[in-house]
C-alpha cells in the first residue's frame, strides 16, 4: 500500500522477461500474472519475486471496440480480477495488509 493507504495492482507484463514491467516491479505494488485454464502460468508472462497473485489470463472474452467480444489472453486481463477481489478478501481481516507470497 502507498502512504495514503491505496493499493496498486498491476500486471507483470507479457514479454517473458525475468523482471516485471513497471509499475508491477515497484515496491508496494501487487504484481499479478495470468494463468491458463489448466492453472499453469502463461509462458509469455514475466516471472520473478514481483509476482504476488495469479488469476485467469487466457481464453477470456473481452469487449471489442465497436461491439461484440473477442477471445484474448495476457496479464493485463488477470490484474483487474485480482483488484476486484481484493476488497472482499480483506473484509474478513481486522487489519488489512499485504503478506508476501510464500515461496516454500
Amino acid at each position: 500500500m502507498n502512504r495514503k493507504g491505496h493499493l496498486i495492482v498491476a500486471a507483470v507484463g507479457n514479454d517473458g522477461r525475468r523482471t516485471a514491467a513497471v509499475p508491477a516491479s515497484y515496491a508496494g505494488v501487487v504484481g499479478v500474472t495470468g494463468v491458463t485454464v489448466e492453472r499453469r502460468a502463461l509462458p509469455e508472462a514475466a516471472q520473478g519475486p514481483q509476482v504476488m497473485f495469479a488469476a485467469p489470463g487466457a481464453e477470456l472474452a473481452v469487449a471489442r471496440p465497436g461491439g461484440g467480444y473477442v477471445v484474448a489472453r495476457g496479464t493485463s486481463f488477470a490484474a483487474p480480477l485480482v483488484a476486484a477481489c481484493w476488497p472482499k478478501a480483506c473484509a474478513s481481516l481486522t487489519t488489512p495488509r499485504l503478506w508476501p507470497l510464500s515461496r516454500a
